[in-house]
C-alpha cells in the first residue's frame, strides 16, 4: 500500500505523457497472505490497462524457470518502454541484475530509472541520523518531473462512491462528515510511526477541528493498535 501511494505522482505523470497507450503493470503478488497489492489499488484507475503478475515468493520464481516464464510473457506483450520505479533500496548490483533481465532477456530496448545512482545511499543529516530522499520525490525524478509534489489522487469510480456510502450510512456517520483515516500499520516494523506520535497527531488535530472524525484502518493484526489509538483520543 504505502510504496503504490509513494508512486502515485510518477504513474500519473506516466500516463500523462502517453495518454494512449497500452501500459501494463509488473507487479509482485502474494497468495495467501493478507497484502494489498498494487493491483488492488491501481487496477480500475485507468492508469493502467493490464496487469502482470509474478510471486517473488514461490520456489519456481527463485529459479531460472520462473524467470523464463516471466520474461516471456514480458516479451509477449512487445513493450517498447519500460519505466523502472521499483522502490528503494535497490543496490547498484541489483540494478545490473535487473538491467540485464529487462533489456537483455526481455528485449526492452529503452528504459527509464534502470541507471545506477546514489538514492539506495542514506545521507547524514545534520544531527547524525542517516536519511533517505523521500520516494514520491525521488520516484518523480526517476521519471523526470520536478519534485512539487505531483498529483497523488487515486481515481475513484461511482462504484466505489456507493459502496463507501453505505458503510458511512451504516456506520451512523454524518454526511457529509469531517474525516481522516489513520493506517497506524505496516507489515514492515521500521516503517511503524511509534504509537505515541498518532496519539499526540490525533489529539492536536482534534484540538483545532473538534467535530472531526478518525476511521483507522488496516488488517486484523493492527486492531490492538487502533483500540489503543481509540482509548486515547475518545
Amino acid at each position: 500500500l504505502g510504496d503504490t501511494l509513494a508512486a502515485l505522482p510518477a504513474l500519473h505523470s506516466i500516463r500523462n505523457r502517453h495518454p494512449r497507450a497500452r501500459s501494463t503493470l509488473l507487479t509482485d503478488a502474494h497468495p495467501g497472505r493478507a497484502f494489498v497489492s498494487s493491483w488492488d489499488i491501481l487496477g480500475r484507475t485507468g492508469i493502467f490497462s493490464d496487469v502482470l503478475f509474478y510471486d517473488s515468493l514461490s520456489p519456481a520464481w527463485l529459479g531460472w524457470a520462473g524467470l523464463w516464464r516471466l520474461a516471456t510473457g514480458i516479451r509477449r506483450l512487445e513493450p517498447e518502454l519500460l519505466y523502472y520505479l521499483a522502490p528503494t533500496p535497490r543496490t547498484p548490483s541489483q540494478i545490473l541484475r535487473d538491467r540485464l533481465f529487462f533489456r537483455g532477456i526481455c528485449g526492452i530496448q529503452e528504459s527509464i530509472g534502470l541507471e545506477p545512482t546514489d538514492s539506495w545511499v542514506g545521507l547524514r543529516d545534520g544531527q547524525g541520523p542517516v536519511r533517505l530522499p523521500g520516494e514520491a520525490a525521488r520516484l518523480l525524478r526517476v521519471v523526470g518531473e520536478v519534485e512539487d509534489g505531483g498529483d497523488c489522487r487515486v481515481p475513484v469510480n461511482e462504484q466505489e462512491r456507493s459502496r463507501v456510502d453505505g458503510l458511512w450510512r451504516e456506520a451512523g456517520l454524518p454526511c457529509p462528515g469531517r474525516a481522516i483515516a489513520l493506517g497506524p500499520g505496516s507489515k514492515t516494523p521500521a516503517a511503524r510511526w511509534p504509537l505515541d506520535r498518532f496519539e499526540a497527531l490525533a489529539l492536536g488535530l482534534l484540538a483545532a477541528l473538534p467535530d472531526l472524525r478518525f476511521l483507522i484502518i488496516g488488517g486484523k493484526e493492527d486492531s490492538g493498535t487502533a483500540q489503543a489509538i481509540s482509548r486515547s483520543v475518545g
